[in-house]
């Protein structure tokens, strides 16, 4: 496809190939960036510098940057179960992510505490003491910690991460997420401003029995017209990162969503 106007980027565990094969691949998307996976697919102890070098050399190559690192979760980011481990490891993540050289660190995030009853207030300062914790350390090594939030998590999110003042923060935006959950894209954006780095390109919807089902981008609640223009009256200038995590046709479905997503921001 050609290459799109947009700083847009792929994950490339997408591919589900070795980091070498999906950045080749991930050139023929029209894209500039890609999202790596420093969880599974780039570890530090598999990952020297020899291998740094070439892999930079490589994205050279093919006119490529690592736009953002991710590191996926499997629990809440607040679970007890866990929590010390939980924040070693992600402490690990933001500087392995120094090293690979990529300016923005994402995790999912979900089940946040809120300030509004007495007794969530131990757990919301307990949330704002860990995030700011990661944010110093990002701040020292030139790592953004932009947490995504799942679901309707994004105003709480913000809440929280404005109270932290140890680094900047920002957040992974979800449309998708915002747009199943009821919430109003333009009041979440308005709220965050700033602070949103990047964009996930998705869509979903949810069906009768309130299930939340991922879909091709322009098939399902987000009003992709409204997004691009609410996005850019914030001045957003961050990457915009198509990803797919159901479907038999991931790689597919992301190619025509930055198709898509080219055509509503330029029209052609």
């Amino acid at each position: 496809m050609p290459e799109t106007l947009l700083k847009a980027a792929v994950p490339t565990r997408l591919f589900e190939t070795g980091i070498k094969q999906a950045i080749e691949n991930a050139a023929t998307f029209g894209v500039t960036g890609v999202q790596v996976d420093v969880r599974s697919e780039l570890t530090a102890d598999e990952f020297g510098e020899s291998a740094r070098r070439q892999l930079t050399n490589l994205l050279g190559d093919f006119g490529l940057k690592i736009a953002a690192a991710e590191f996926p979760l499997k629990r809440k980011f607040m679970d007890e179960y866990g929590l010390d481990e939980r924040i070693a490891v992600l402490t690990a993540a933001i500087e392995f992510a120094a090293v690979m050289k990529a300016p923005v660190l994402s995790f999912p995030i979900w089940g946040l505490p809120t300030a509004d009853h007495d007794e969530d207030q131990n757990e919301y300062r307990l949330a704002v003491e860990l995030l700011a914790d990661l944010a110093r350390l990002g701040d020292h090594f030139g790592v953004l910690l932009a947490p995504m939030p799942v679901g309707n998590e994004a105003l709480r999110l913000g809440r929280i991460l404005a109270e932290v003042d140890t680094g900047p923060t920002g957040v992974y935006l979800d449309p998708a997420a915002v747009a199943v959950s009821g919430d109003k894209l333009r009041t979440v954006v308005s709220e965050l401003h700033d602070r949103i780095a990047q964009v996930r390109i998705r869509d979903a919807v949810r069906d009768m029995d309130g299930r939340v089902l991922e879909v091709p981008v322009g098939r399902g609640e987000v009003d992709w017209s409204e997004t691009i223009a609410v996005l850019q009256e914030a001045s957003f200038d961050g990457w915009y990162i198509a990803d797919r995590s159901e479907g038999s046709e991931k790689l597919g479905d992301v190619s025509r969503a930055l198709s898509f997503l080219h055509n509503v921001a330029f029209g052609s």
